[in-house]
């Protein structure tokens, strides 16, 4: 997010018809799709949290089932764990593919920023 400030305040100090200014607009988007990026890992990250939680919960559920003698909703409570527990690993799993995603980009914009660096300490 500071990042995001910085770029955005150096954009409005900046001419629009300057090099610095198309980096500049360029660096805002990506950070942008980088903040959406994170956004969507973090809800799958909470959707993880919530699903094992109610996976421990089912599974309580199932073992006293099983264990009191009531045998009918058992297979219905541990499918539904089941389904639970899947879905927790899904949204874990797919909310680290987006981190690694937006490591990549975070890690392109430094290396245009470091490049934009040493071509304004050439110019001065």
């Amino acid at each position: 997010m500071d990042r995001t400030r910085v770029v955005s305040a150096e954009l409005a100090r900046v001419a629009p018809n300057s090099k610095s200014y198309v980096v500049c607009r360029r660096q805002l988007e990506a950070l942008r799709a980088r903040w959406t990026l994170v956004l969507r890992a973090l809800k799958l990250f909470y959707v993880s949290l919530g699903s094992f939680a109610a996976a421990t919960l089912i599974s309580l559920f199932g073992a006293v089932f099983a264990t009191s003698g009531m045998h009918l909703p058992f297979p219905f409570v541990a499918l539904f764990g089941l389904v639970s527990g899947t879905l927790g690993v899904a949204g874990l799993v797919f909310g680290c593919s987006i981190m690694v995603r937006e490591t990549r980009l975070g890690l392109q914009n430094l290396e245009e920023e470091a490049g934009l660096t040493a071509l304004n300490i050439e110019n001065t």
